[in-house]
């Protein structure tokens, strides 16, 4: 009797287990939803995002984000005018000043699960979607020599290569000079990525990304002067960090 006793309290202990692990699991599928904004660095710039997931199984993720992130050409390089005072920072023969809001949808695939309270889960993740460029003009503080004092005036003017040598530039002329003549660049974007999610809480998102990522243009995007500072075809690698929480049911 005393053996059939702990077996059944063994028994019962064990079906108490299993019923709080399936509790456990079926706490995961109420959540529903999620959301998660970040900041990353990528092979043009950096940039910030917010993601939107719908949950549409276990281990499958609808996403849905928006980005929005500066553009780089990867021949720019600053430069100091070395015949002027106090001269400013400025990258010579950049024509445009460029940056890409992003709308995309895509999947987030559960490759491995965080087994454990403190575990990782891992996850591959692609999308497509709309790619809207915004091309401002950049003005230069341009310097003219004078006969008489000062020595020389300071204009703001568009960048002509044939007009501006280095010795000519003072700067940059200020960030809003030329927003009136901004142009808008339709294009597409696809990505695909590795998702790290290492947050402790079950309910919270902390996560790391990286992957690569292509913004393709129908039209050049002229961002240095001259034939090999303009691209149409964006392809480069990018890392993001991630914050945010789901929604359960």
């Amino acid at each position: 009797m005393k053996n059939l006793i702990i077996l059944s309290v063994f028994i019962l202990m064990c079906l108490l287990n299993v019923n709080a692990q399936d509790a456990d699991d079926q706490t995961k599928l109420y959540y529903t939803s999620e959301y998660s904004g970040g900041f990353f660095l990528h092979s043009y710039g950096m940039g910030g995002n917010f993601r939107y997931g719908q949950k549409l199984g276990a281990a499958n993720t609808r996403i849905y984000q928006f980005e929005f992130s500066t553009m780089k050409h990867p021949k720019e390089q600053k430069v100091y005018n070395p015949y002027l005072n106090d001269p400013k920072g400025y990258v010579y023969g950049k024509e445009n000043s460029f940056w890409t809001f992003r709308f995309s949808i895509g999947k987030d695939k559960e490759i491995f699960g965080k087994e454990i309270k403190k575990g990782v889960k891992v996850s591959y993740v692609y999308a497509a979607g709309f790619t809207l460029g915004f091309v401002k003009p950049i003005y230069y503080e341009v310097a003219t020599p004078n006969l008489g004092a000062p020595n020389y005036t300071v204009s703001s003017e568009k960048f002509d290569l044939e007009e501006h040598s280095i010795d000519r530039i003072f700067g940059k002329s200020g960030f809003l000079v030329g927003f009136n003549e901004l142009s808008l660049k339709p294009g597409a974007n696809v990505k695909f990525a590795f998702n790290f999610e290492y947050a402790a809480e079950d309910a919270l998102i902390r996560a790391l990304e990286a992957g690569a990522s292509l913004d393709a243009f129908p039209q050049q995007i002229q961002v240095l002067a001259g034939e090999e500072g303009s691209k149409n075809l964006w392809l480069g690698v990018y890392i993001n960090i991630m914050f945010g929480r789901k929604v359960s049911s």
